[in-house]
């Protein structure tokens, strides 16, 4: 079997016939009760047996279950080795982008503080929406410029903002945290930006279609998460961890 690894020594491993699997409970019925029973959290994940719009509500009893599981120190997974099996997956596809946003999922409800898995959450989001732009082009940027400025002297992009000179004053200003033409805040609300011009061509990013970000905040933290612009990783890391 196919094993895909996570954090913490924890694993999945990829199952094609019922006989290579254990005897382990289904994600979609397993309960508290199951798990004091046998004094384990494993699952069997069948992607074939629920549809995507099942992911969040699933995964946020698979987190309810893996912490009651930790709290009261049963075991998580199957040994195996030096790591533990915790989900035995069927009908697995790695080509498809849902079954990885699960699986990514699966892998942040494994830290054992909410700090290191928001930290996670966080990283993640950022690589993906740093993917989307730059694998799909998605500004288009020419000349050091991006469609939407072509034929202008900006050469920021989106990178600028107002900033109070003398109140009630302000002037629009480069951002700070954009050094060598990089982004040093890791501002991952600034990544979920698209302007006028991308949304025209249909490029939006809404937080209710990323998974990581749907699944595990709470409506004001992702306020926070969606409109904290021009803001770095660190300050808005305290925000969300606090609310």
């Amino acid at each position: 079997m196919q094993n895909i690894e996570l954090d913490n020594n924890y694993i999945v491993q990829i199952v094609e016939n019922d006989y290579l699997c254990p005897n382990v409970d289904d994600i979609q019925l397993i309960n508290w009760k199951d798990i004091k029973q046998k004094k384990n959290l494993t699952v069997k994940i069948d992607f074939s047996s629920f549809s995507t719009c099942d992911y969040k509500k699933l995964l946020r009893k698979f987190y309810c279950l893996k912490k009651k599981t930790y709290r009261d120190h049963l075991s998580i997974g199957i040994e195996n080795g030096d790591n533990h099996v915790v989900a035995f997956l069927y009908n697995f596809n790695q080509s498809n982008q849902h079954h990885i946003d699960f699986i990514n999922c699966l892998k942040a409800t494994l830290y054992n503080n909410k700090v290191d898995m928001y930290n996670y959450i966080y990283d993640e989001v950022c690589e993906f929406l740093d993917r989307q732009f730059l694998e799909r082009n998605l500004c288009d940027f020419k000349d050091d410029r991006c469609a939407c400025k072509r034929g202008t002297s900006c050469t920021v992009g989106c990178c600028r903002h107002f900033k109070n000179k003398l109140i009630p004053l302000t002037k629009l200003v480069t951002c700070e945290y954009l050094k060598n033409k990089s982004c040093t805040a890791k501002c991952i609300s600034c990544k979920l930006f698209t302007c006028d011009f991308l949304q025209k061509n249909g490029v939006k990013f809404k937080i209710s279609n990323i998974l990581l970000l749907d699944t595990f905040f709470n409506p004001i933290q992702k306020y926070f998460i969606k409109y904290k612009v021009f803001t770095p990783k660190e300050k808005i890391m305290k925000i969300i961890c606090l609310l």
